[in-house]
């Protein structure tokens, strides 16, 4: 048997110009359409109150807890789209209302969380200089 030296050369541009041939044929159809029942109104749904009370329950949480100070760019963005959500609700943009007080809601509740790290770091920071001195004053008794 023998194989003419063009056969693998040929082989190999052949394999190319079909593979680069269905990449655009590929790239040319049509995008794929969202089924009719992803797209219908009972996805939109968005509940008349409460969503903002929540929310401003978690940024006055978190003020409590000290995240103005501890955790002040956190706490500034949780207060602004409360802030923002509620003037969405006055003007009847209940599903942008709905996310910003939702994500107001998760903003006050990361720097609620960082203010409570912060407070822990400090108190650890606090117990281990006093375990520090007493060390030392173990030592110089000796």
């Amino acid at each position: 048997m023998c194989v003419k030296r063009n056969f693998i050369p040929r082989m190999l541009a052949l394999s190319l110009f079909s593979a680069i041939t269905l990449l655009f044929g590929a790239c040319a159809s049509q995008p794929v359409q969202m089924p009719e029942y992803y797209r219908s109104s009972q996805f939109d749904y968005v509940p008349d109150t409460g969503f903002i009370e929540k929310a401003d329950a978690a940024v006055t949480q978190a003020k409590a807890e000290g995240a103005k100070d501890s955790a002040p760019k956190d706490y500034a963005m949780a207060n602004d789209k409360l802030k923002e959500a509620e003037a969405r609700f006055r003007f009847d943009d209940r599903r942008e209302s709905l996310i910003l007080s939702q994500q107001s809601e998760i903003d006050a509740r990361v720097a609620a969380a960082r203010a409570q790290s912060a407070q822990l770091d400090r108190e650890i920071q606090a117990w281990r200089s006093k375990t520090n001195r007493l060390q030392k004053e173990v030592e110089q008794n000796r």
